[in-house]
């Protein structure tokens, strides 16, 4: 026999409205959790006389501080000839090599001719060459001090040279990073295994968990201030962004069974 409307009230705050298609249903949920949740569909189907399958998604998240400031340098030098562009970029190179609080990677050097097409001839009007570095530092006052005293050593010794600071980033290091994720995951199985519990009681049937599907890549975007500093750079420029919370968050799907 069908019923128009069969309401429900699970101990965990949820109100399921049953309308006459049994394999609709429409949740709202008020109760407030320590972590934001939110179920964005719940649906109920009939597989077969008297068992129920159960699909819903939930949303975990989690605040933290980052604690690791990520940048990346670049260093252009041209001139006449390919020695003069070498000589240039290796004393940049001597002085980031002396950098000692600051984590360095993914150095990168390269020269290459500078070539014009004139008068249906391909010259070589000199050279021009890169020095780049990925940095890390696990503060904003050693990052700060290692920027001003890159642009006065660029300014004594090179001022003609172009440079460019970009992407200085606050990130959360890999470590907490992964660690946060697990204990989202574990928070997001121990919420399933309630839940279960609760709608055993409210349906009066015995309920199992079948599926717990969690996403590939958590979501996580860190602030970050995307900048050129060759012309903005001063003694009062805000060099770093604000360390601020950041946000880590799982989307997992659940899939239950009652009978």
């Amino acid at each position: 026999m069908k019923k128009d409307i069969v309401t429900m009230f699970f101990n965990a705050g949820y109100e399921i409205l049953l309308r006459t298609n049994p394999k609709e249903l429409l949740v709202n949920t008020s109760q407030p959790l320590r972590f934001k949740v939110f179920v964005l569909s719940l649906i109920l189907s009939l597989n077969y006389a008297n068992a129920y399958e159960l699909k819903f998604d939930k949303h975990f998240e989690t605040f933290l501080n980052p604690n690791t400031l990520n940048t990346h340098i670049s260093v252009q030098s041209e001139a006449n000839k390919e020695s003069d562009v070498s000589l240039s970029l290796q004393k940049f190179n001597a002085f980031f090599k002396k950098i000692k609080k600051l984590k360095l990677s993914k150095g990168r050097l390269n020269i290459s001719p500078r070539y014009e097409y004139s008068k249906e001839k391909t010259v070589c009007k000199g050279y021009e060459g890169t020095l780049s570095y990925s940095i890390k530092a696990k503060n904003a006052k050693d990052m700060s001090e290692f920027i001003s005293g890159f642009y006065a050593y660029k300014n004594k010794v090179a001022p003609k040279v172009k440079t460019q600071i970009s992407n200085v980033t606050w990130q959360i290091g890999k470590k907490t990073y992964e660690r946060k994720v697990d204990q989202l995951r574990i928070k997001a199985l121990l919420w399933a295994k309630s839940y279960m519990k609760d709608l055993q009681k409210s349906l009066g049937a015995k309920c199992s968990l079948k599926l717990a599907n969690f996403d590939p890549s958590p979501r996580y975007t860190p602030n970050y201030r995307m900048m050129s500093y060759e012309k903005k750079f001063s003694s009062n420029t805000q060099i770093v962004p604000m360390q601020n919370e950041q946000s880590i968050s799982i989307h997992p799907n659940f899939v239950m069974e009652c009978k």
